[in-house]
């Protein structure tokens, strides 16, 4: 065990951050399974600018859910942060990591839970995005 008896208690704030568009950077983006046993995809993001910055938001895309309709949403959710990232296919979620787009966040309350944040869709932050093309990728992953 750690002594850590040295360290004060720290208060943490969770209260989910005002309804708003925030600028964010994907920090990572990982397969999960749900507790009825469906994979989906977990994004973390954390936000880089304002009052807010440092927090962090997650994101489920539900791409592989037996019902079509939570595919659909997520495709279309999952879609929509690839465009904002400058993506004009959806590709490996690899590509994502560390780019920064912006999150439009809302504020859920469900019955029995505490408020949450929500990301309900993503938009282009409207720095440019340069891509190497695909022949310079493989180039460089040759030379490597």
């Amino acid at each position: 065990m750690a002594d850590v008896s040295s360290f004060e208690i720290v208060e943490g704030n969770f209260d989910p951050i005002p309804d708003g568009t925030y600028e964010v950077e994907v920090k990572s983006i990982v397969e999960d399974f749900s507790k009825a046993g469906h994979r989906y995809l977990k994004a973390e993001f954390e936000v880089i600018e304002g009052d807010h910055s440092n927090r962090r938001l997650w994101d489920r895309f539900n791409m592989w859910h037996p019902n079509p309709d939570a595919v659909l949403a997520s495709q279309k959710q999952l879609s929509s942060l690839f465009t904002a990232a400058g993506f004009p296919t959806m590709r490996d979620t690899e590509d994502l990591i560390g780019e920064q787009v912006n999150a439009r966040v809302r504020i859920q309350q469900d019955d029995g839970y505490d408020p949450k944040n929500v990301i309900k869709g993503y938009r282009s932050n409207g720095a440019p995005k340069p891509r190497p093309s695909v022949a310079s990728k493989q180039t460089i992953a040759e030379a490597a």
